[in-house]
C-alpha cells in the first residue's frame, strides 16, 4: 500500500490548537455567536474562488455560519484568503490551514499518476475531517456541516413550495428548524443529495427574486438562483449523501485518526442513519453549474470533459425555488452595500465563454 507519510504526534498536537481571537482585534464576537446558536462548518476546497462568496453568503445567512475551517488544496492557482478576509470582518471566525496542519507528506509531483493523484484526494478527504472535527469540538462548537463549495444545505420537508422557501430565506433557519423540532440531541444527520443540472430558469423569473437594489451583483452569477432543476431523487447522479455532525458529542470517540472512512457518512455513529437517509429533513443540493464554470477547475476524481458536464448538466426532472429566497433577506439584513461586498466576483460574468 503507498504511504504518504504518517500522521505523528507532533502533527496532531497541531490540530488541537484552537485559533485565537485575538488575531482579529477589530472584530466583536457576540455572545449569541457560540456553539449553540450558530453551526460551523468544514470546507476543503481547490480552486473554489468563483462559488465561494455564494457559499459563504448562504451558509451564513442560512445554518446561521460562523465558525469555518477551511484548507486549501495545494494545487490550486489562486488564494481563498482576499475573501475570507471580507468574512472575518463580517465577524465569522475562519481557521486557514494548509496540509501542514493535519498531514506529514511531501507534495506529489506534477508526474503523478490519476490513480495516486486521487488517491491522495481521498486521503486528505478524510484526514483534514478528522483534524477539522477535533478542532471543532475542543473550540465547543455544536452542529458542523461536511458540504463542498458546490452544495447548499437545503430542506427536504414536505411542505408546500412556498412555505419551504419562506422558511429556507429566514436567517438561521437551519438551527432553528433543529431546536424548534426536538433535533437537538441527534448526534448526526446523513442526508440525501439533489443533483441540479445547468437548465436555467426564464429570465423573468431569475430577476423576480434579485433585489433590485444589489445592482453590483448579477443573478446570472449566483448558482442558487440560476439552476432551479434537479434530478429525481433515485437518479444515480445525484451520489451518496452528506452529513451534519454535533461535534460536541464526540468525547468518547477521540482521536479520530483514522475513524474517517468516507466524506459521506463521516464517522460509524452516521453510518447506521445513512439507509434511512429520507427521513432526515435536511438534502445537499448540488450544482453542476455552467460548462464555464465547471471546466475551469481540476478535480482528480473527474476528466472534466463536455461530456462529463453534459451528463450532468441534462438533468432536471424536478424544480425547486426553495434557495431562491434567500438573497433578498440576506439584503434586507445587512444592506446592498455589504451585500455587495461580500458577493463580489461570485460566479462568472454571464459574458465569459469557455473554449
Amino acid at each position: 500500500q503507498t504511504s504518504f507519510g504518517d500522521v505523528d504526534l507532533q502533527v496532531w498536537s497541531r490540530i488541537l490548537e484552537t485559533e485565537s481571537l485575538s488575531e482579529y482585534p477589530g472584530t466583536a464576537y457576540p455572545d449569541s455567536w457560540d456553539g449553540i446558536n450558530t453551526a460551523s462548518a468544514c470546507l476543503l476546497v481547490l480552486d473554489e474562488n468563483l462559488r465561494l462568496p455564494e457559499w459563504l453568503a448562504y451558509h451564513y445567512h442560512a445554518l446561521p455560519l460562523r465558525y469555518l475551517v477551511i484548507s486549501v488544496d495545494p494545487r490550486s492557482q489562486k488564494s481563498p484568503s482576499e475573501i475570507l478576509d471580507r468574512f472575518r470582518d463580517q465577524g465569522m471566525i475562519i481557521v486557514e490551514w494548509s496540509d501542514y496542519n493535519f498531514t506529514d507528506w511531501e507534495q506529489l509531483p506534477p508526474t503523478a499518476s490519476r490513480d495516486k493523484r486521487i488517491w491522495r484526494h481521498r486521503y486528505r478527504q478524510r484526514r483534514f475531517y478528522e483534524a477539522c472535527m477535533t478542532h471543532l469540538h475542543h473550540a465547543n462548537r455544536t452542529w458542523t456541516v461536511m458540504l463542498d463549495a458546490d452544495e447548499f444545505l437545503g430542506l427536504a420537508k414536505e411542505t408546500p413550495q412556498n412555505t419551504t422557501k419562506e422558511l429556507v430565506s429566514k436567517e438561521g433557519w437551519f438551527i432553528r428548524y433543529v431546536q424548534d423540532n426536538s433535533l437537538s440531541d441527534e448526534v448526526c444527520f446523513f442526508f440525501r443529495r439533489a443533483m441540479f443540472g445547468a437548465k436555467e430558469i426564464p429570465s423573468n423569473e431569475l430577476y423576480s427574486d434579485h433585489p433590485d437594489e444589489l445592482d453590483t451583483v448579477d443573478a446570472m452569477r449566483l448558482d442558487t438562483l440560476r439552476f432551479r432543476f434537479h434530478a429525481h431523487q433515485q437518479h444515480e447522479l445525484n451520489g451518496p449523501g452528506k452529513s451534519v455532525i454535533d461535534v460536541s458529542k464526540l468525547r468518547e470517540y477521540l482521536p479520530l485518526l483514522d475513524k474517517v472512512s468516507t466524506v459521506h457518512s463521516v464517522l460509524p455513529i452516521c453510518e447506521g442513519r445513512s439507509a434511512n437517509a429520507t427521513r432526515w429533513p435536511f438534502v445537499g443540493h448540488h450544482y453542476v453549474g455552467s460548462w464555464e464554470s465547471y471546466s475551469l477547475r481540476d478535480d482528480p476524481r473527474k476528466k472534466r470533459s463536455r461530456k462529463g458536464w453534459e451528463e450532468r448538466a441534462s438533468v432536471g426532472d424536478m424544480r425547486n425555488d426553495q434557495l431562491s429566497g434567500w438573497l433578498k433577506e440576506f439584503v434586507a439584513l445587512h444592506g446592498p452595500e455589504r451585500a455587495s461586498v461580500l458577493l463580489h466576483e461570485a460566479g462568472l460574468s454571464p459574458d465569459y465563454r469557455s473554449a
